[in-house]
């Protein structure tokens, strides 16, 4: 869905995006993560046509969007940290406007505005006035008005900003249907525990740089690795001793009733370690592998650099 080609920003003396190359597949959700100041903000300007790249190239959906920047805007839809809304409208009226702005044909302005007022989840909230919305609530409208166009990609910057935590969880349910739906979603977002919840994919920009991205699942055994929890009603000391002596064991150590270590072997020599805790009558209450999200991948990747 989306391909960039030495991807090159510079704003006077400042490097925003340097050199930059990756791509995110159709019907992902590409959670793009660093601190302030990495360049991701820029980065989804320009892939939304917003800014023009000092260099580089930039495709959406084979698409290059610069020379066919009007072709492109019809796949985009934008939705930025801060937005303005028109508060003495109502949500039904907002969206006509943003359908009219698309020059979405007039007949099909009601069919489209049930459409993303259905995969939003605000039904409820159509004649209501956009100044009685709660900042949830006003967000998910945020989201609907990007989507009346009806564009295969969506760019969500930050869209969890301000949220209460009930919000959030709503937000979270969109975006999974957004996605069930056919779109492609680029997420920006500081929330790296949410963004786990939702994400597929990942790239953690550092200095303008995409300093790791990827598949989150293939990230994962990079290093042939797994993380292996073993909690134990009693005899902690002897299932330690048992554990440490096994092929392909690393990095093993115990905190209270838990046994944790690293695994390089399959998941059928590793349900045979289960088999031989319980053959040596070690009463194993857990025996999981700790999937690792993207807090975990930020960390281990992240420097922790900005432009």
């Amino acid at each position: 869905m989306i391909k960039t080609i030495d991807l090159y920003k510079e704003y006077e003396d400042t490097i925003a995006v340097k050199n930059l190359n990756f791509e995110v597949s159709k019907n992902s959700v590409f959670a793009l993560i660093g601190p302030n100041g990495a360049g991701k903000t820029s980065l989804i300007k320009m892939i939304a046509t917003l800014l023009e790249p000092t260099k580089g190239q930039i495709f959406v959906d084979n698409i290059e969007n610069i020379e066919r920047r009007r072709e492109a805007r019809a796949k985009i839809g934008f939705l930025p940290d801060l937005f303005n809304m028109y508060d003495d409208l109502k949500v039904s009226e907002y969206l006509k406007y943003f359908c009219m702005a698309y020059n979405i044909p007039k007949d099909e302005h009601d069919i489209r505005i049930k459409e993303v007022i259905n995969l939003v989840n605000l039904e409820v909230k159509t004649d209501s006035f956009i100044s009685d919305l709660s900042r949830g609530m006003k967000q998910r409208v945020g989201i609907a008005k990007t989507l009346v166009h009806n564009p295969s990609l969506l760019l969500l910057d930050e869209p969890a900003s301000g949220l209460d935590p009930k919000a959030r969880i709503e937000l979270k349910d969109v975006i999974k249907n957004l996605q069930k739906s056919g779109k492609t979603l680029i997420v920006s977002s500081h929330i790296l525990s949410e963004l786990s919840d939702f994400c597929d994919s990942f790239g953690i920009m550092e200095k303008g740089v995409m300093v790791k991205n990827g598949n989150i699942k293939d990230i994962e055994f990079e290093d042939n690795k797994r993380e292996i929890k073993v909690q134990v009603l009693k005899n902690i000391d002897l299932a330690q001793n048992y554990i440490k002596e096994l092929n392909m064991v690393s990095d093993l150590y115990v905190k209270d009733d838990t046994i944790t270590f690293s695994f390089s072997g399959n998941l059928e020599e590793l349900s045979d370690i289960n088999a031989f805790l319980i053959n040596k009558n070690i009463k194993v209450i857990l025996f999981y592998e700790k999937k690792k999200n993207i807090e975990d991948l930020f960390m281990k990747y992240s420097n922790n650099q900005v432009s």
